[in-house]
């Protein structure tokens, strides 16, 4: 629901029913894992695998688009995820069809949060300010890829491996620099590749080595297009994927037998009866070697593990757990074995996972059982992925209303983490200050002496007698604008007694005045510099505690603040009761 922007993040939430659309995508996700990072004429072995801490679905997001659709029109949070155990698996969703807020180009996060000072080697999720080997040109670098006709058999090869640079070079943002030109440039060069993959198989002269390099194409090819959204490729990749599981190739067993996991996670999504003993057998039949280890198998394996124990099916979680840990917790190469720990999760994460979700869904949890299930947890698992969990379990609680809990919640950590010169303790000190920053700043009358962005004095004492919608922004995070229509809304509805009011929050050398105008905003701004100079970061974020986007600050007819809102949940009904009195 929020995005965590200091080294505290927010738990995970159960999956979402698939739009219609987008049922027969999961495979097309899979499947691109085989491809990420490579050409069709390389060896498919992973040498150096993704880090999953610093980015847990490593190279995977680059290769894809996923189309995603919202619940909710006005409002789209979006989660950065503690690197929690088995729930890392899948590409995160690059937003090609939001139509609330025009696409906000920005940089990577640098080492430099808004709220405080980042302690190695953890990094913030938030960045005002882009590091200087993060600013490279995104303007279009390369000319569109054709398909030539009378192509050898090896051409056809050097041709789909092109064909995958390219598609990575679209993906990173650095071929063209619009996203949906982007977007429809990667789908005509999936299609072509899939021409090209099925001329390599019907070529004359090609033999049984390179037919199998363009079977492993057209399933790749699909896909990618799958992955777009087309539902007749979704079709035929699940038709071929039955048909190639036979071959007697092990790399292309191998593709078939992820994007078969991927359609069977889908079943168990839709409900269907058996789906989750299909993905147990699929798993058991998973051959990994140490010196080739089948990592996008790892992936999705860790991705199905999660999905079946958050519907319950603890019987076949666990038989897929003892697979990933059979197949890859004892591999020489230490990556692989930290991907599969992740991947293998904890028992304990599980049982704490669905009590959560219950939590923040309104379902009847005891403080005992919470505490009792927290406790277990920590015994299990005393490391910073149990802390950044828990430190975002709590944050929900308090979005959710759920104060008891998050308070005992905040408690234990305290209690169970209590060396601030640990990693541990020191993330507990940043979920503790901030929340303690959160509760000081409620009821006070918030008068800032700081200029509007385009440098004029700005008094809030201006709207006195109207409520003050005040969401904190960036231009490189569109989660911390993504509220902004739902706040346009409210105010739509009540024109002489709400006004928005924002918070800017970037380093001195962003172009905030250029920035308004292109996107806009139409509403004010205050202009709160971060800089990698100030010790806490950005001063006004810390002063509310302010560690997830969208944040937005609600204050009475007297500038008092009254509510802080991280999740959408409780604007209406705040200015609501303002509006009322």
């Amino acid at each position: 629901m929020f995005r965590a922007i200091s080294t505290v993040h927010n738990a995970s939430r159960f999956p979402q029913p698939l739009a219609p659309r987008r049922q027969a995508l999961l495979a097309g996700l899979a499947l691109a894992f085989v491809c990420s990072g490579c050409s069709m004429s390389e060896d498919t072995s992973i040498d150096n695998p993704p880090d999953l801490d610093a980015d847990p679905s490593g190279q995977m997001a680059s290769q894809l688009i996923q189309p995603t659709t919202s619940t909710n029109p006005d409002f789209a949070p979006t989660h950065s995820q503690a690197p929690e155990r088995g729930e890392e698996f899948m590409p995160p969703a690059l937003d090609a069809t939001s139509t609330d807020m025009t696409p906000i180009q920005g940089g990577e996060p640098s080492d430099t949060g808004i709220v405080g000072d980042e302690p190695e080697p953890y990094r913030s999720p938030l960045t005002i300010a882009p590091a200087e080997d993060e600013t490279a040109e995104t303007e279009d670098q390369t000319e569109p890829l054709q398909l030539a006709a009378d192509l050898s058999p090896q051409e056809l090869i050097i041709f789909l491996g092109k064909a995958d640079q390219y598609m990575q070079l679209l993906f990173s943002g650095r071929g063209i620099s619009d996203r949906n030109e982007a977007f429809k440039e990667m789908n005509r060069v999936a299609k072509t590749k899939l021409e090209a993959s099925r001329r390599l198989i019907e070529h004359p002269d090609a033999d049984a080595t390179q037919q199998i390099e363009g079977a492993r194409g057209e399933m790749q090819s699909l896909s990618h297009l799958a992955a777009q959204g087309n539902l007749k490729a979704a079709e035929d990749l699940a038709t071929l994927a039955k048909k190639n599981f036979q071959s007697n190739d092990r790399l292309l067993v191998a593709d078939s037998r992820v994007v078969l996991i991927g359609f069977a996670i889908e079943s168990l999504q839709a409900g269907k009866e058996g789906a989750a003993d299909q993905i147990v057998s699929l798993v058991e039949s998973v051959d990994s070697s140490d010196d080739q280890p089948d990592v996008p198998a790892l992936m999705m394996m860790g991705h199905a593990r999660g999905l079946l124990a958050q519907y319950e099916f603890d019987e076949q979680a666990v038989k897929v757990r003892q697979r990933i840990l059979d197949l890859f917790a004892d591999s020489s190469n230490p990556e692989i074995a930290k991907m599969a720990a992740q991947a293998a999760g904890n028992v304990r994460f599980d049982v704490v996972e669905r009590m959560r979700a219950s939590i923040v869904a309104g379902k009847s949890v005891t403080k005992n059982q919470w505490i009792e299930s927290v406790d277990e947890l920590i015994n299990d698992a005393p490391d910073l992925v149990t802390v950044q969990y828990l430190a975002g379990a709590a944050l929900e609680f308090e979005a959710s209303g759920a104060d008891s809990l998050a308070t005992v919640t905040y408690q234990i950590m305290q209690d169970r983490f209590k060396n601030p010169k640990t990693a541990t303790g020191r993330e507990v000190s940043v979920a503790l200050e901030a929340r303690a920053a959160r509760q000081r700043v409620i009821g006070n009358v918030y008068a800032p002496d700081l200029p509007s962005t385009s440098g004029n004095s700005m008094p809030l004492s201006n709207h006195d007698g109207k409520v003050i919608l005040m969401p904190f922004w960036a231009t490189g995070f569109p989660e911390s604008l993504q509220v902004i229509p739902m706040l346009k809304r409210i105010q739509n509805e009540h024109p002489d007694d709400v006004v928005i009011v924002g918070m800017n929050l970037d380093p001195a050398d962003t172009r905030v005045d250029e920035f308004e105008p292109d996107k806009k905003l139409g509403f004010p701004s205050y202009r709160s510099e971060s800089s990698a100079d100030q010790g806490m970061g950005n001063p006004v974020a810390a002063q509310f505690g302010m560690v997830s986007m969208p944040f937005v600050a609600i204050l009475d007819q007297q500038q008092r603040i009254v509510a802080l809102d991280f999740t959408g949940s409780k604007l209406e009904p705040t200015v609501t009761e303002l509006l009322e009195k």
